[in-house]
């Protein structure tokens, strides 16, 4: 954006550049569900650092667990009352795959969230469910994110300031 002030640049990504300024973002997340996917060897490969990791799992069985989850939470979406605020919440599949998208933009901090969370989903854990429900973004990209999302402002100029027509509808 302002070529004039790069000393250096580090390229994190390789995209093809015409398909992400498209006013549609199909073309330009192409490897979204592959890396979503990768998450299990990563969690396999972490052991206890991984919730969803279990004492003497395979790479499969946590491949398996993890799949199951989701398919469960899409015919089952859990509702509960918050244990310790007595609000109402219902946790969808579709809430679980922004969650999964976003983590995408940082996966070095977003790691041991998912793993908390789909361990949360499998056990029904209401209370870490509770816990982790107010740090889920109500809306991705460039509306209404929580600080935490984007720490510094340079992800949410690439995200929002580089496209040719607006990614929210907001």
């Amino acid at each position: 954006m302002f070529p004039d002030r790069v000393g250096r640049v580090v390229l994190d990504g390789v995209i093809d550049a015409d398909f992400y300024v498209e006013p549609i973002w199909s073309k330009s997340i192409i490897d979204t569900d592959p890396i979503i996917d990768s998450f299990p060897k990563y969690c396999h490969e972490g052991k206890e650092k991984c919730t969803l990791y279990r004492p003497g799992d395979s790479y499969e069985d946590i491949k398996t667990r993890f799949i199951d989850a989701q398919a469960n939470l899409r015919a089952h979406p859990l509702s509960f009352i918050g244990p310790t605020s007595h609000y109402p919440y219902i946790f969808t599949i579709d809430i679980l795959r922004q969650i999964l998208f976003s983590a995408l933009y940082t996966p070095m901090t977003s790691f041991n969230l998912i793993g908390l969370l789909v361990n949360a989903i499998i056990q029904e854990d209401f209370q870490t469910l509770e816990f982790l429900f107010p740090l889920i973004p109500k809306e991705i990209f460039c509306n209404t994110q929580p600080e935490y999302a984007y720490p510094d402002d340079t992800q949410l100029g690439v995200v929002c300031g580089d496209k040719r027509y607006p990614v929210s509808t907001v």
